[in-house]
C-alpha cells in the first residue's frame, strides 16, 4: 500500500506514463511530429479517459488495488526515471488560499 509522499509521486508518474504518454496515440503524434487537430485531440482524450478509468477501477477495487499499485510503480520505474518529481500546481495553491480566505 502506498504510504509515503515519494511513493505517491512515483505512482503519479506511473499513472501519467500509462494513461497519457505511452499507451495512447500521443506517442505516435510526438514521434511522427504530427499536429494535434481537434479530431485527434478527441481521440486522444477518449484514450486517456478509458485508461484512467481502468486504473481507477483497479485502484479502488479491494481485490486488485495492490496489484495495480505494484504495476504502476514498476511502470514508473521503467519509463519515468528522468522525469521531474511532482510539484504542487498553482491551481492547488490558489484553491488553498481561496478556502482559507473564506474559512471553508
Amino acid at each position: 500500500m502506498i504510504k509515503t509522499r515519494e511513493d505517491i509521486g512515483k505512482l503519479s508518474k506511473g499513472i501519467v506514463a500509462f494513461c497519457v504518454r505511452n499507451e495512447t496515440s500521443l506517442e505516435n503524434y510526438h514521434s511522427d511530429n504530427v499536429p494535434i487537430t481537434d479530431e485527434r485531440m478527441k481521440v486522444l482524450m477518449k484514450e486517456i479517459v478509458n485508461n484512467m478509468n481502468f486504473v481507477l477501477e483497479n485502484l479502488y477495487n479491494e481485490e486488485s488495488s495492490e496489484l495495480m499499485e505494484s504495476f504502476l510503480l514498476k511502470y514508473a520505474a521503467l519509463y519515468t526515471r528522468k522525469w521531474d518529481d511532482p510539484e504542487e500546481p498553482d491551481v492547488v495553491k490558489n484553491l488553498k488560499t481561496l478556502l482559507e480566505e473564506n474559512e471553508i
